[in-house]
């Protein structure tokens, strides 16, 4: 830094470097304060240190969305442009505020006061210039790609509410409409855990995005329908819809909170899964899918013997992951070393996968009640499933 202190542009762009280390302006701020208070800069030098934490503020969104859809871009880029503006107009007078600041306030505090004064000012550049940012950073961003352009909601028709059962329909076909997005991320997550695809990966976190842009739609939708008077039928399909599409949202967060997350520990390690470990977690995967298919047919069709296949597989996938877990352990028992390194992975990720099958099979138990047979929950070894009249 003592390098730096004559190069006051050098000193900013250090400030920039060290924000993105630190991944926080308040924290090289804070520093700064230090380093002024105990002598190792001078006032000015850590003022230019600031600007250069205020730009670097501004820089962190722009590289986490990186990837992100133009929509999404738009307006970190307006905010890092802002700042920039900000601090290049504040730049040359940095001396004279310091200055002005010296008169009034301690020296080690100056630096925490002109951030925030700097801060003040960025705001009302940011008002004061909004539209004409915005729409050159619009200008200036490519459009998204084909597979990158957010879905939205197609089929909730906001003419229907007069009509219950037509507007409970609408909301179905956007229901399947939204389970067919995360249909796709299952299946593209084996791919993923497999080969370390790296834009497939960024694919399923863009669609878990849609997922929840529709299930946040439907709510809506569905707490408008209930809002009109309906029969007691119609009251069951619209709470039944809804704990569809909740247990299609929350698939989506595991797929894409837990599984593509365990993918990138994968990739980061340069782990890779035994040829046994492997084959056993594309088996549950497959039967996971399986499953998938087989609750979006019970969900369509409303059959009980559907539900009853979808309430059985359970137990199947219960008996797939035990097997897994145990075949696992004796592996490591005998010292295979990739089962050891990747023993945390194997077992996290038929754990998601054992989670997203109940969230699944789940889908029976409204099909399997409406047709009066409630199933029982306790599942013991070795028996078929029992299903009692109600």
């Amino acid at each position: 830094m003592q390098v730096f202190v004559s190069q006051p542009f050098l000193m900013l762009l250090f400030g920039v470097v060290l924000t993105y280390l630190a991944h926080s302006s308040l924290a090289i701020v804070l520093l700064v304060v230090g380093f002024v208070h105990s002598g190792l800069l001078l006032t000015d030098a850590g003022l230019f240190l600031v600007l250069g934490a205020n730009v670097g503020s501004g820089l962190l969104p722009v590289i986490a969305n990186w990837k992100a859809k133009r929509n999404a871009k738009i307006p970190v880029k307006a905010n890092f442009l802002i700042r920039v503006l900000g601090v290049a107009a504040v730049f040359p007078f940095v001396s004279p505020l310091l200055a002005v600041l010296a008169d009034s306030l301690p020296a080690y505090t100056t630096p925490a006061f002109f951030h925030l004064f700097l801060n003040i000012g960025v705001a009302i550049i940011g008002l004061v210039l909004l539209q004409p940012i915005i729409k050159l950073v619009t200008n200036l961003e490519s459009a998204d790609s084909e597979s990158a352009q957010a879905i939205e909601p197609k089929h909730l028709d906001e003419t229907a509410f007069s009509s219950p059962s037509k507007a409970l329909a609408c909301a179905k076909r956007e229901a399947l409409n939204m389970a067919d997005i995360a249909q796709i991320m299952l299946r593209n997550t084996l791919p993923v855990l497999k080969e370390g695809n790296d834009e497939l990966r960024q694919e399923i976190v863009i669609m878990d995005d849609d997922v929840d842009r529709l299930f946040n739609a439907i709510k809506i939708y569905i707490a408008r329908i209930m809002r009109e008077e309906l029969t007691e039928e119609e009251a069951q399909r619209a709470m039944d819809l809804l704990s569809f599409t909740a247990n299609m949202e929350h698939m989506g967060d595991i797929i894409e909170g837990s599984l593509m997350e365990l993918a990138v520990k994968k990739a980061n390690l340069g782990a890779q899964f035994s040829q046994q470990g492997l084959t056993e977690i594309a088996a549950l995967h497959e039967a996971v899918t399986s499953t998938f298919e087989l609750a979006i047919n019970t969900f369509i069709s409303e059959d009980s013997d559907l539900a009853r296949m979808l309430f059985d597989a359970k137990a199947s996938i219960r008996e797939l992951e035990s097997k897994s877990v145990t075949t696992h352990l004796e592996r490591i028992g005998t010292g295979i070393s990739q089962s050891i390194e990747t023993s945390s992975l194997h077992l996290d990720i038929i754990r998601d996968l054992k989670r997203i099958n109940s969230h699944l099979t789940s889908i029976a138990y409204p099909v399997l009640k409406a047709s009066g047979k409630v199933p029982k929950t306790k599942w013991k070894k070795n028996r078929p499933l029992k299903v009692t009249e109600a």
